[in-house]
């Protein structure tokens, strides 16, 4: 589980690393971009902000003032995208709903970002219930903690006064 999971975020890194390259990260004159040169939107900032700080953290921005530039690292990762998502789907076949969530999640990140799509709505459209369904109720990281949170709720209403109703709000 721990290499599916490694190789899990260094599929995503790639993606997010193709996904803002279609933005135009590599695009400027003198390679420094911004939030406000991708267009990103006021809402999604914050989101930005934190993933451009993982990205620097992981050797693949570097932070150039107000803004970003790319390293060799960010384009060997965009470049990558393919073939990692093939070798980590052959090595990880159980993490296939994953992949493919993010996949279509990162193909839709400028839009995301620049808040013309919502994300929720990308993740539903790109697979459709049953991709989500696969990705929660089967898959090896997420299957384990809501089978526990199952076990929890049907203990707490076990011990409810009969009669009483559970409600529940799903965040």
């Amino acid at each position: 589980l721990q290499d599916a999971s490694a190789a899990g975020d260094k599929l995503t890194e790639a993606q997010i690393a193709r996904g803002l390259r279609e933005m135009g990260v590599e695009s400027s004159p003198d390679g420094i971009f911004t939030a406000d040169s991708l267009r990103v939107s006021e809402a999604m900032q914050p989101a930005f902000a934190q993933l451009m700080a993982s990205l620097v953290q992981d050797n693949l921005l570097t932070k150039e003032g107000d803004g970003y530039r790319s390293t060799p690292a960010f384009t060997i990762a965009a470049d990558s995208t393919p073939a990692l998502f093939r070798s980590g789907i052959s090595n990880h076949p159980g993490h296939l709903p994953e992949a493919l969530l993010c996949a279509a999640t990162c193909a839709e990140l400028g839009p995301i970002l620049r808040g013309e799509k919502d994300a929720v709505q990308v993740l539903f459209a790109s697979g459709g219930p049953e991709l989500l369904d696969q990705f929660y109720g089967d898959g090896p990281i997420t299957s384990p903690w809501l089978g526990a949170i199952a076990s929890a709720v049907e203990e707490v209403a076990r011990h409810l006064p009969e009669g009483r109703g559970l409600r529940i709000l799903e965040i």
